[in-house]
């Protein structure tokens, strides 16, 4: 689960988990990633679940497909990615979600299909933002 951000401040406005305020600003360092498919939004020290990745459990590795990055005014945005900015990661687990029934039917065609599909993930912990 992804706690609130833990801060205070002077106008007594709390931000969301990735450190933003009503006005747009960020007050963490917060990246935008393409990891296959589909892009997450992160932030240091945050455990996600992706697409499976093709790696070792403990191993580190770097994400360098980083779609935003930034904190406060120097928020950076890609077209469509940032140059030089990366994420590192390290790898916690890989598992498989839970089982997704699938059941299609014609009524009074004497016609039933059962399937099941379960997609595989790895989850990783956020180690840094550069860029």
């Amino acid at each position: 689960m992804r706690g609130p951000v833990q801060a205070t401040f002077t106008t007594g406005v709390t931000p969301d988990r990735h450190g933003v305020v009503a006005d747009g600003w960020y007050l963490r360092d917060v990246g935008d990633v393409r990891v296959g498919t589909t892009a997450a939004s992160v932030v240091a020290g945050e455990k996600i679940k992706v697409e499976q990745i093709p790696a070792e459990v403990g191993a580190e590795i770097t994400l360098d497909q980083v779609l935003m990055v930034g904190e406060g005014e120097s928020v950076k945005v890609g077209a469509p990615v940032v140059a030089g900015a990366k994420v590192t990661a390290k790898v916690i687990a890989q598992g498989r979600h839970p089982k997704v029934n699938i059941f299609k039917m014609r009524r009074r065609k004497h016609y039933q299909k059962h399937q099941g599909h379960r997609q595989n993930f790895t989850e990783i912990e956020i180690t840094g933002i550069t860029g």
